[in-house]
């Protein structure tokens, strides 16, 4: 999935969402023809001024063929971007609630089926309701630790480095060491048992891979 934020800085607060995104400035004068190169399936727009969000809102929408999510400051009508938008929230928002939006935004737009699940064996992993089962016994996750499950399931054998985990699940503004992954992954081996937990590999001096 590509995300573009397009924003007045990067001081604000997608950027504790933990998304691997492209950042542009709303007064970029290169705007639009760095969205068309991005290609997004995803513009989450947070500009404070109404007249050029409305602007953006519009230009995406002419030229970009992905969903647009704004992010409104409390208060303000949505008249203006009606049109141009297939989703909005009002600031301060809950950083997992936006994640939920956009997620269920890409599955929208690309015709995932609701009950999409992703599944090892009797390891399901349902995308729609973010339940974890093994052997058909609801598994309880934390979100960082279903987020990293679910991206090791999507990418088996795939390596990947504790700093690159780091980026994708926690964001690249996360101050917090790699020893942070280290210990979701422990808890998160324990959680899933010996059978689906030994499927977390280490990988020496690299990071971790599933094996399923």
């Amino acid at each position: 999935m590509k995300i573009i934020v397009i924003a007045d800085s990067k001081e604000n607060q997608v950027k504790g969402v933990g998304w691997e995104v492209e950042f542009l400035y709303s007064d970029d004068s290169q705007l639009i023809s760095k969205v068309l190169e991005f290609k997004p399936n995803i513009i989450v727009i947070d500009i404070h001024n109404s007249s050029l969000r409305k602007q953006v809102c519009k230009q995406s929408k002419s030229y970009v063929d992905a969903q647009v999510l704004i992010l409104l400051p409390k208060g303000e009508s949505l008249s203006l971007d009606s049109l141009y938008i297939d989703d909005f929230m009002l600031k301060p928002f809950d950083p997992v609630e936006l994640i939920l939006r956009v997620d269920f935004a890409f599955r929208k737009k690309h015709g995932y089926d609701n009950h999409e699940k992703i599944q090892v064996e009797d390891l399901i992993i349902d995308v729609s309701t973010y339940e974890v089962t093994v052997e058909g016994k609801p598994i309880e996750l934390t979100f960082k630790e279903y987020e990293l499950l679910k991206l090791f399931v999507s990418n088996k054998r795939k390596v990947f480095s504790r700093t690159s985990l780091l980026n994708q699940i926690w964001g690249y503004d996360y101050y917090g060491g790699t020893r942070t992954v280290d210990v979701h992954i422990r808890r998160l081996r324990m959680k899933l048992g010996s059978r689906y937990g030994s499927l977390i590999r280490t990988v020496h001096n690299v990071g971790y891979k599933f094996a399923g």
